[in-house]
C-alpha cells in the first residue's frame, strides 16, 4: 500500500460531434453534463480542479495535499492544462464523457517523463458508474512520484477533437540560466551597448569588455553604472525547461531610507523580462529576485535566483537628472499653468480684496450716517426736556440741566470715531442720567465688572444710550423716585455683556419700533457693525413684561 492513496480522475470534455449517444448538441448541454458529474463526484468524496476546456483534476476530499492550476497553453487544435501537485501517489484516469456507446469514437495514450508508457494508443474499453448510474470511461491507474505525466485523449475521425492533460510532481528548480544585461546608445548614438550584468548557466564566462562610466571588480564581474539619458532598458533572458509554471522577476530598490519593490512580467509567454529605466533613474542599490511562481499566485523565493547592481548619480552631477525633451516640454507645460492658474487667482483675489474695502468703506459711510442721526436725536431730546422745565418754572432745575448738557454735548461731539472706550461711554450715560433724573427724580445705578480692562476695551460710541432713554421715557418716567434703571457691563469668557434694566412696566416691542427712532437707529447700526465685524458680531435681546423691560447686548469676541 503507497503511503498516500489519492484518487485523481480527468475529467475531459468534447465538442457535440464526440457524443452521439449522449446527443449533446451545445456547450450549454455539455456544461450541464459536467455539472452532474461534478455533483455526483462530489456527494462520492471527489473535488474538481477544471482546465480551461470542461476537463478537470478530481481529487479525494480527505486527502492532504497541495495543488496548483499552474499554467494553460492553447492551440488552434489543443488546450493544455499544467497542474502541479505536491504529494506521494497513484491516479485513477477517466474520462466522464466516454462511456460504452459512444468509445469505439475514441484512443488515447499516457506519456510519463517524455516516454509513452501506455504502448501506443490504446482503445477504450473499461467503464465505470457513479451511484446514480452517471457512466464514464477507465483508463486506468498510473503513478506520477517526481514524474510529469501527460494524458491525450483524442477523436479517431477528428483530429482537431482533443484534449490534453499534464500533472506534474517534479521539484521547483530555478531558471536553467539567466542572462542580463543594460542596453544603451553608444555615444554617438548611432548603435546600442550591450552591457552584461549578470550571467548564470550557460557560457557564463563574464563580458569584461571596458565601458564608460562602468565599474566591475577585479575579476570582471559588475558593480554598478552611472545612470544617463543614453540609458533604455534592461533585458533578462530566463530559460527553463518546464511549461509547469512561470518565472517573474522582482526589482527591489534600496535607497538607504525603504525599500520599493515592482513586479516585472514578461510579455506573450516570452523568457524575456524588460525592466524600462523608469525604475532605475534614481541611484542606490538593486536587486533582481527571479522566482517561480504560478498562475494562482503561488511563489517560491526560496527557489529564488538574485543579481545586484548599483547605480550611481551622472558622472560630474550630485543628482539624477535625465530628462527627454518630450518630458522638457511637459514640465514646461505643467509650470506655465501652474503659474496661470497662481495668476488667476490672485487676480480673483485682488478683485475680492477690492471689493470687500469697497464694501467695509460703504458701511462705515453708514454707520457714521446713522451716527450722524443719534447726534441730533439726542440733542433735540434734550432741548425739548429743558424746554419743559422752564415751562414748570423750574429754573434752577433748568441752570442745572444746561450745565450737565453742555458737558455731555462736548462729549458727543468730541467723540467723533465709531469706537470708544468702556471708561468713556460710561462716563457719558453717567452725565446723560444724572441730566434725566433732574427732570423724572428716578433712581439709577451703574456698576461695571471689576475684571473688565475698561480703558482699553472699545464698544460703538452711544451703543446704550437709545435702550436707557427708552428705558426712561416708556419705563420710568411715571414712577418718580420709585423708578429704577441700573446698566451693567460686565464680561463672560472673551465676550463683553451691556444689560439695560428697568423697573416699568414693560412696552409692546413691535409698537416701540415704530415710534422710537433711537431703538430702529440702533438696531440698523448693529447690523451693520455685523457686516463690518462678521468674525466678532454683536447680538441685541430685549424682553419687556409688566415688572419692566431687560435690554441685553452680547459683543462676541470683544474683550
Amino acid at each position: 500500500m503507497k503511503r498516500y492513496i489519492l484518487t485523481f480522475i480527468i475529467t475531459l470534455l468534447f465538442a457535440a460531434t464526440c457524443f452521439a449517444q449522449s446527443k449533446i448538441k451545445d456547450n450549454l448541454g455539455m456544461q450541464y453534463l459536467k455539472n452532474a458529474f461534478d455533483t455526483e463526484l462530489d456527494r462520492e468524496g471527489y473535488e474538481l480542479l477544471s482546465g480551461r476546456k470542461c476537463a478537470g483534476l478530481m481529487f479525494k476530499n480527505n486527502d492532504p495535499l497541495d495543488r496548483f492550476k499552474s499554467n494553460s497553453i492553447s492551440a488552434s487544435t489543443n488546450t493544455i492544462d499544467y497542474f502541479w501537485v505536491d504529494c506521494d501517489a497513484n491516479i485513477d484516469v477517466i474520462a466522464t464523457l466516454i462511456n460504452s456507446k459512444n468509445a469505439e469514437k475514441f484512443h488515447y495514450r499516457v506519456i510519463k517523463n517524455d516516454e509513452i508508457i501506455s504502448g501506443g494508443w490504446l482503445s477504450v474499453n473499461k467503464f465505470r458508474k457513479t451511484k446514480t448510474g452517471l457512466e464514464y470511461a477507465y483508463l486506468g491507474n498510473f503513478n506520477f512520484k517526481n514524474s510529469e505525466l501527460r494524458i491525450q485523449i483524442e477523436q479517431k475521425d477528428n483530429y482537431y477533437n482533443k484534449e490534453e492533460f499534464v500533472i506534474n510532481n517534479t521539484p521547483i528548480k530555478k531558471p536553467l540560466y539567466i542572462n542580463a544585461f543594460l542596453l544603451r546608445e553608444d555615444v554617438d548614438g548611432k548603435k546600442s551597448e550591450f552591457i552584461e550584468i549578470y550571467k548564470q548557466g550557460y557560457n557564463n564566462k563574464p563580458d569584461i569588455k571596458e565601458y564608460d562610466q562602468v565599474k566591475r571588480d577585479a575579476r570582471g564581474k559588475l558593480i554598478g553604472f552611472n545612470y544617463s539619458n543614453r540609458i533604455q532598458v534592461i533585458k533578462a533572458e530566463v530559460y527553463s525547461l518546464t511549461d509547469t509554471y512561470n518565472y517573474f522577476l522582482y526589482l527591489i530598490h534600496e535607497d538607504g531610507k525603504k525599500l520599493d519593490t515592482v513586479k516585472i512580467q514578461t510579455e506573450r509567454n516570452e523568457p524575456l523580462y524588460i525592466i524600462d529605466k523608469k525604475y532605475i533613474r534614481e541611484s542606490g542599490k538593486y536587486t533582481a529576485l527571479v522566482v517561480p511562481e504560478f498562475i494562482d499566485g503561488k511563489r517560491f523565493f526560496e527557489k529564488s535566483t538574485a543579481f545586484s547592481f548599483e547605480v550611481f548619480p551622472p558622472a560630474n552631477s550630485k543628482r539624477v537628472l535625465s530628462l527627454s525633451t518630450g518630458e522638457l516640454i511637459l514640465i514646461l507645460m505643467v509650470l506655465t499653468g501652474i503659474g496661470l492658474i497662481i495668476w488667476l487667482l490672485f487676480r480673483r483675489n485682488k478683485l475680492k480684496l477690492a471689493v470687500e474695502k469697497q464694501n467695509k468703506e460703504k458701511v462705515l459711510l453708514e454707520l457714521k450716517a446713522i451716527h450722524s442721526q443719534l447726534n441730533p436725536h439726542f440733542i433735540f431730546n434734550a432741548l425739548s426736556s429743558i424746554q419743559n422745565l422752564v415751562n414748570q418754572n423750574n429754573l434752577s432745575k433748568a441752570n442745572e440741566y444746561l450745565t450737565t448738557f453742555s458737558t455731555l454735548t462736548r462729549q458727543v461731539l468730541s467723540n467723533k470715531e465709531e469706537l470708544i472706550s468702556v471708561e468713556e461711554e460710561l462716563k457719558m450715560l453717567n452725565s446723560y442720567l444724572k441730566m434725566e433724573q433732574l427732570r423724572f427724580g428716578f433712581q439709577y445705578e451703574i456698576k461695571a465688572d471689576p475684571t473688565l480692562d475698561v480703558i482699553n476695551i472699545e464698544i460703538p460710541t452711544m451703543l446704550l444710550q437709545p435702550f436707557v432713554e427708552n428705558a426712561i421715557k416708556h419705563g420710568i418716567a411715571s414712577k418718580g423716585a420709585e423708578g429704577m434703571v441700573a446698566i451693567s457691563i460686565g464680561k463672560e469668557a472673551e465676550d463683553v455683556i451691556l444689560t439695560v434694566k428697568d423697573n416699568g412696566a414693560g412696552f409692546d416691542e413691535k409698537q416701540i419700533n415704530g415710534t422710537s427712532m433711537g431703538i430702529k437707529l440702533c438696531k440698523d447700526r448693529i447690523e451693520l457693525l455685523n457686516k463690518l465685524h462678521a468674525d466678532a458680531p454683536v447680538f441685541l435681546n430685549i424682553s419687556s413684561n409688566v415688572n419692566g423691560t431687560l435690554v441685553k447686548v452680547t459683543l462676541k469676541d470683544w474683550a
